[in-house]
């Protein structure tokens, strides 16, 4: 193979890694998503971190939380809610890391391709 096939190759190699993550990120992204109560929540470390603190200092077990359409929801079990929704980040992040992983070793674009 000479030197611009070489290139090429490794260009095309580095696009399609590329793609095949934001696959990946797309596809965690959706499984980040939950919804609850009529809701749809986008779950991040921010919003568990956010929740977790509003719960700890408020009277009651339930919250009103702002929704990703900036809609206001009641949680009626806050602490059932946030470990729905750690659950599920957690999940997410499992699957998102394993499949990365298997992702980046493979040194083909017919590797990558064929999964």
């Amino acid at each position: 193979m000479g030197d611009l096939e070489q290139i090429m190759a490794e260009a095309h190699y580095q696009t399609t890694i590329k793609q095949q993550r934001e696959l990946l990120v797309s596809k965690f992204q959706d499984a980040c998503v939950i919804p609850h109560n009529g809701g749809i929540f986008d779950i991040t470390p921010e919003f568990l971190a956010g929740l977790k603190l509003r719960a700890e200092h408020s009277e009651t077990d339930q919250l009103w939380v702002v929704d990703r359409n900036r809609t206001c929801i009641k949680i009626l079990a806050v602490d059932k809610f946030i470990q729905e929704s750690i659950e599920a980040y957690n999940q997410a992040t499992e699957e998102f890391g394993t499949e990365w992983q298997a992702l980046r070793t493979k040194r083909s674009v017919e590797a990558i391709i064929t999964k």
